[in-house]
């Protein structure tokens, strides 16, 4: 019974006449995503690439995007900070970057680690957001140079009063009651 409902519910469907053209809905274009990523300290930046070294791998150059080599940030956000321009990018800092698989140019560029230093906003990061990325990272940073306790919002195990940021000293376990 069920079989032969869905056939006539089929049977139902509007068709397109021979003078009216079946409407396709519009495909948006696609830009090309990255493919691959690559962490490390930058050593040098220039106005046409950023040189990164991988935990003391050696040094690799990677030529970087039109929209970032004009100076502007990523159309396309690929999430959390992302979206930073070649012109926030100080040497030393500890980035993440996108490259694309075909010719290994940098589409996109995520400061993690500023040492030393602030990490500044996100350009392209939504004002009314409450977790901020470059808030977030500035957070762990600070507590890991200068014991600077992490926000209740940033907080790994949330906003709970009285438990310390890890990593914290394990309770010793009460033993269990005899009888």
């Amino acid at each position: 019974m069920g079989v032969l409902l869905i056939s006539l519910g089929l049977l139902m469907q509007p068709t397109a006449t021979p003078d009216e053209p079946k409407q396709q809905p519009a495909a948006k274009p696609k830009a090309e995503l990255p493919q691959y990523s690559y962490q490390g300290t930058v050593k040098e930046v220039t106005d046409k690439s950023i040189t990164i070294d991988d935990r003391g791998l050696g040094a690799k150059m990677f030529p970087v995007s039109g929209p970032l080599a004009k100076g502007k940030h990523p159309a396309e956000d690929l999430g959390f900070g992302y979206t930073y321009r070649l012109s926030d990018v100080c040497v030393g800092d500890k980035v993440a970057i996108f490259c694309s698989v075909t010719d290994g140019v940098c589409t996109h560029i995520c400061i993690n680690r500023r040492p030393g230093g602030k990490i500044p906003p996100a350009p392209g990061e939504p004002a009314d957001i409450v977790f901020k990325y470059h808030e977030l990272v500035q957070t762990r940073q600070d507590w890991e140079e200068k014991g600077t306790p992490i926000p209740g919002k940033y907080h790994p195990g949330g906003n709970v009063k009285g438990i310390a940021p890890m990593p914290r000293e394990a309770i010793p376990r009460i033993a269990p009651a005899t009888p």
